[in-house]
């Protein structure tokens, strides 16, 4: 604060000099308001407190020391003040906030008393600022550890919080080094931590580990403030240690069972392989023997007999299927090669040109413009987007021609929606879950042959792209199948 100006605006005349030097003395800011809520006089802590010489405050109404939000309601209560005045205990009815010259604003208890003079009555107003006391308050009540201690690390402050994670008592630590909390890795690092300090850094939310009283172990995080003097100046440091050993455990857990899972996903993925492999042998001998006996005996023996070797072929035939399919399955869950960026119009190209036969018979179109790079690999997305366009010619609408429309547009994370949308019969809302599932089938197989795995091969693959695969409906009554892909490392969000 600078010089005092000078004001030809006096202090209340009833209030006497010696009684102005009592206030001076006064541990608490003291500011005297008259009926019509002017200032008459305040104390020293009262200027340093408020941030004003009297001289700035004295004549001017009280509403300048109080903040905003709470300048409209204050006039009702000073006059019901006045009209009944009594004396009223710090902080005993609200929890008040006073407002600096700067605009700032800062927690207070009032006590209020009146004074009656000749010339009428003075509210007389003791200020406290409670700023300290509150955030002590708050430390002590802290369920973290909160440690003070001084820029050469000497502890200097405890709370509750911090006896219950050490195991010390304040007078137990209070004057000896920071370091007794430190883990040996941890001990050299604290001089370079304590001058980042002193020259007014943070270090925020570190994780590291800290010893108890009784020498065991515990994870932390820790964020290290420096603390401010009167002058401005750092006089020390405030950690606040939280106790991250659960959390730390739950971590290592979830990372255990996810290495447990893909190990046993993989195994799971080499049996279905091996299994699949190995079944096909003997079905490609059964099969062969079924078709000679179908060849070389139809019509020899009877009509049942020729329509239990047809059903045999038949079983044989789906069997082989199945095993394809498993295969392939098994294969869509490797993980996927993303060493290049893939442009979808050359992979939907080699589709168009692999299903044109399918689509020539169904009378169908594959509609899509350009398209964009992802990063993908080139052959499980050409399994997948054959899996889709085949799906549509398959589930077509009888006597209507197929068509098929692949479009893409950006997500808000920045990865590529792609959709595959048809005119075909559709599938209902209640089995769009569970039509990405093993061998789900929402039809008999002599309307719509398959094995009911296309759609769950689908979905390992978009999975192990990290993406999600849902359907949908569209304006031409069919299904819109949507899945996400991530965009190519050299394309802009």
């Amino acid at each position: 604060m600078t010089a005092p100006p000078t004001s030809d605006v006096a202090p209340h005349r009833d209030i006497g000099a010696t009684t102005e030097q009592l206030l001076n003395s006064a541990p608490d800011g003291v500011v005297i308001v008259d009926e019509r809520g002017t200032i008459r006089l305040i104390n020293q802590q009262a200027e340093l407190m408020f941030g004003y010489w009297r001289h700035d405050l004295i004549g001017r109404p009280i509403e300048i020391l109080i903040p905003q939000r709470a300048v409209a309601v204050h006039a009702s209560h000073r006059s019901s003040y006045f009209a009944r005045p009594t004396t009223r205990p710090m902080g005993a009815t609200y929890q008040l906030a006073a407002r600096r010259k700067d605009g700032s604003e800062f927690p207070v208890d009032v006590s209020l008393s009146c004074l009656a003079t000749a010339r009428g009555q003075l509210a007389y107003a003791s200020v406290r600022d409670v700023t300290y006391s509150r955030l002590a308050s708050i430390v002590a009540g802290s369920d973290d550890a909160i440690v003070g201690n001084d820029l050469d690390g000497l502890i200097t402050s405890w709370n509750g919080g911090a006896e219950r994670l050490f195991g010390y008592r304040e007078s137990e630590v209070v004057g000896r080094h920071i370091s007794l909390l430190l883990a040996p890795e941890d001990v050299n690092d604290l001089p370079a931590t304590l001058r980042r300090i002193a020259a007014g850094s943070r270090v925020e939310h570190h994780e590291s580990q800290r010893v108890r009283k009784d020498h065991s172990v515990v994870d932390v995080s820790v964020t290290i403030s420096p603390i401010h003097g009167l002058a401005g100046t750092v006089i020390g440091a405030s950690t606040a240690a939280r106790n991250v050993t659960e959390r730390k455990l739950a971590e290592a857990n979830m990372l255990r069972q996810a290495e447990e899972l893909r190990r046993s996903n993989a195994e799971l993925e080499q049996f279905a392989y091996v299994a699949s492999h190995d079944l096909a042998e003997p079905l490609r001998t059964i099969s062969g023997y079924v078709e000679l006996l179908a060849r070389r005996y139809k019509g020899q023996i009877d009509e049942d007999a020729d329509r239990f070797i047809a059903h045999t072929v038949e079983g044989c035939a789906r069997m082989r299927q199945l095993i394809d399919d498993m295969l392939e399955f098994s294969r869509a869950g490797r993980a996927p090669q993303l060493t290049d960026d893939v442009e979808m119009s050359t992979i939907i190209d080699q589709v168009v040109a692999n299903v044109t036969a399918a689509l020539d018979e169904a009378g169908g179109t594959v509609e899509y413009g350009e398209l964009p790079g992802v990063r993908a690999d080139p052959v499980q997305l050409s399994q997948l987007l054959q899996n889709l366009v085949a799906n549509s010619v398959k589930f077509a609408v009888a006597g209507r021609p197929t068509r098929v429309r692949i479009g893409a547009e950006r997500d808000d994370d920045g990865r590529w929606r792609i959709s595959v949308a048809d005119n075909g019969i559709g599938i209902e809302s209640e089995y769009r879950d569970r039509i990405f599932g093993m061998f789900q089938r929402l039809h008999g197989r002599e309307a719509y042959p398959g094995t009911g795995i296309g759609l769950a091969i689908c979905l390992r693959i978009v999975q192990a792209h990290g993406g999600r695969i849902w359907v949908k409906d569209n304006e031409w009554g069919g299904a819109t199948v949507c899945f996400t892909l991530p965009a190519s490392e050299g394309e802009p969000r």
